[in-house]
C-alpha cells in the first residue's frame, strides 16, 4: 500500500513533458474544448490553415492553442487516427510545437498544443516591426533543423506538406517552432514507397511544381524542401508570397542569378534592413533558397545538408555550384537537352475555387444581371413586402448546432462553413463566417441581398447574429436529397428515389 502511494505521489511530482511522454497526450471532451474557446468565437480565433481552424483557450489555467479539424470523410478510423496521435505527441524536438492532448468524438476532432503569443513568422515579416537579420538567419536554422528532424531523425519519417511562414511560429526568443507537422501523413516504414499518395495541402506558391510529380501531386521530403525554399525567400526579401499577382518564386528568379554572378543583393534583399546584414551568411541562404526552388526534384538537397550550410557558411558547392547550376536559373535548355521545371508550371492544374454554395444549391452573383429598382412590378410582386430578418444570439446558435460540432457540417466554402442547426424545433441552415474583419464586406453583401429579396423559389435568409467578433447568417433548410439533381438521379448512398411528372 505504501509502494501504491509512493507512485502516486511520484505521479503529482512529473512535470508536463514528463506526463506526456510516460503516459501519452491528455484526452479532452468537446464540450471542454468548446467552453475553452468560447464555443470557437472569432474572438479567440488564432488562424486557420489547410487543415482547420485554430482558437486560443484556457485549459488546465494554461493558455492552449486548440485546432479544430476539418471534416475529411472516408478518413481512417478513430483507432487508426488516435494511434497516430499518441506517435506524433511522441516527437519532441526544441523546434517543434508540442502536441499537449486531444479529443475525438464523432466527426469532431481537435488538438491541444502549445500556444505562442509572439505568434508567426508570416506576422513578424509583414508586420510594422522591422525583423532584423541575426533573428532571421535564427529562424531559417531552427526550422530547418525542425524539418531535418521529422525527415530523418524520428520513426516513421514524417513529410510535413504545409510549410509556410504562417506555420512557423515563434517563442519569445524568437525561436523558431514549426506547428502543423502533426497533420500530416507518415512514411511507411516498409517496402519502396518513396511519395505519399494524397494531395499536396499546402497553399499554391508553397507546392511542390515540379512536373515530375505531375500529374499525380504526390508528396516526399523533397516537396518540404521546394516549400522550405519559399520561406528562406521571404526571409531574404520581406515580401510576401504574392503581390499584384506576382508570385514570389518567380520574381525572385532573375535577381537571384544577378545577385550569385555580381554579388550585388540591392534589388534582392528586403530593403527594410538597410544592408545591415552578414553578407557571408546572406549568401549562404540565397544558395540554399536557389537549391531547394530552381532544381529538379531528383537533384534538390536534404534537409540535413541544408542544416548544416546554414551553420557553417562553408562548402556551399555542395548544395549550390554556381560553375553548373547556374543554368537552374535560366529558361534555356540544358546541355542534356532538358529543360528548367519552370517551363512546365503552365502545364499544371489551377487550384479549384470552391463555391459558396448551401446545402446543394449555388448562387451566380452577375454584375448587372438585376436591379430591384427598374424590375418590373410583375416580377417584384413575387417579392415578401415588409420582411424583417431576426436577430439571433451567439450562445443560441452555438446550441442549435451542437457547439457547430463538426456532426452537423452541411459544406465549406472560402468565406466559412455551413452547419445543420434547429430552432424552434425547425431546421435551419446556418453560416458562420471564418474571418469577419477580412470579409466584412461580403456578410455585408449576403445580409443586404438576403434582407431585400424573399421569394418562394430562394433559400431565403432568416436571420443574422452579430456579436462581438462573430458574423452569422441564418437560412432555411434545404436536404441534400430535395435537390433536383437527387430528384433526377437518385441520391448516391440511399435508398432515396423519386418520380418528377413532366407537370
Amino acid at each position: 500500500m505504501a509502494c501504491l502511494r509512493n507512485c502516486f505521489r511520484n505521479a503529482d511530482r512529473l512535470t508536463d513533458s514528463e506526463t506526456r511522454e510516460r503516459f501519452g497526450p491528455k484526452k479532452y471532451t468537446f464540450r471542454e474544448l468548446a467552453n475553452a474557446t468560447g464555443h470557437f468565437s472569432n474572438s479567440n480565433s488564432l488562424g486557420e490553415g489547410g487543415f482547420g481552424q485554430v482558437y486560443k483557450g484556457i485549459l488546465d489555467g494554461k493558455e492552449v492553442a486548440i485546432k479544430k479539424l476539418k471534416y475529411l470523410p472516408n478518413e481512417q478510423p478513430s483507432e487508426g487516427l488516435l494511434q497516430e496521435i499518441k506517435i506524433v505527441s511522441s516527437v519532441i524536438h526544441k523546434n517543434l510545437v508540442k502536441l499537449l492532448g486531444y479529443c475525438i468524438e464523432g466527426d469532431d476532432i481537435l488538438l491541444v498544443l502549445e500556444y505562442f503569443p509572439q505568434k508567426s513568422l508570416n506576422f513578424h515579416l509583414h508586420g510594422n516591426k522591422i525583423l532584423e537579420w541575426k533573428p532571421r538567419m535564427k529562424i531559417a536554422k531552427g526550422s530547418a533543423e525542425a524539418l531535418a528532424y521529422l525527415h530523418g531523425g524520428c520513426k516513421p519519417k514524417i513529410i510535413h506538406r504545409d510549410v509556410t511562414s504562417s506555420n512557423i511560429l515563434l517563442d519569445d526568443d524568437l525561436e523558431a517552432k514549426v506547428t502543423d507537422f502533426g497533420l500530416a501523413l507518415f512514411f511507411p516504414e516498409t517496402g519502396n514507397l518513396t511519395h505519399i499518395s494524397r494531395s499536396n495541402k499546402g497553399t499554391d506558391v508553397y507546392a511542390d511544381p515540379d512536373p515530375q510529380n505531375y500529374p499525380s501531386r504526390k508528396v516526399s521530403e523533397r516537396s518540404d524542401v521546394y516549400s522550405y525554399g519559399v520561406v528562406l525567400l521571404e526571409l531574404i526579401t520581406g515580401r510576401k508570397t504574392k503581390f499584384e499577382g506576382v508570385d514570389i518564386v518567380t520574381w525572385a528568379k532573375p535577381r537571384i542569378e544577378y545577385a550569385l554572378s555580381s554579388g550585388d543583393y540591392s534589388k534582392l534583399v528586403d530593403s527594410k534592413l538597410q544592408k545591415n546584414y552578414v553578407e557571408e551568411e546572406l549568401k549562404t541562404m540565397i544558395s540554399c533558397t536557389a537549391a531547394c526552388l530552381y532544381k529538379p526534384s531528383k537533384s534538390r538537397p536534404l534537409m540535413k545538408q541544408i542544416v548544416r550550410a546554414l551553420e557553417s557558411c562553408k562548402d556551399i558547392e555542395d548544395i549550390w555550384d554556381e560553375k553548373n547550376d547556374n543554368q537552374f536559373l535560366t529558361n534555356d535548355p540544358m546541355p542534356n537537352g532538358t529543360y528548367n521545371i519552370n517551363n512546365f508550371q503552365h502545364m499544371l492544374p489551377k487550384p479549384l475555387v470552391i463555391s459558396e454554395a448551401s446545402n446543394g444549391i449555388e448562387f451566380t452573383q452577375q454584375e448587372g444581371l438585376y436591379n430591384a429598382s427598374n424590375g418590373t412590378e410583375r416580377f417584384q410582386a413575387y417579392f415578401r413586402k415588409g420582411y424583417r430578418l431576426r436577430k439571433f444570439s451567439y450562445q443560441l446558435l452555438t446550441e442549435a448546432t451542437g457547439g457547430f460540432s463538426e456532426d452537423n457540417r452541411l459544406d465549406e466554402g472560402p468565406l466559412g462553413q455551413v452547419y445543420m442547426g434547429t430552432l424552434n424545433g425547425e431546421k435551419v441552415a446556418i453560416k458562420k463566417f471564418n474571418n469577419p474583419r477580412k470579409h466584412e464586406e461580403e456578410y455585408k453583401h449576403m445580409k443586404a441581398i438576403g434582407s431585400d429579396f424573399h421569394h418562394r423559389n430562394l433559400v431565403n435568409l432568416i436571420g443574422y447574429c452579430e456579436e462581438r467578433a462573430n458574423r452569422l447568417l441564418v437560412y432555411e433548410f434545404v436536404p441534400h436529397y430535395r435537390s433536383v439533381r437527387c430528384f433526377l438521379k437518385g441520391m448516391p448512398l440511399t435508398n432515396f428515389k423519386a418520380f418528377i411528372t413532366w407537370e
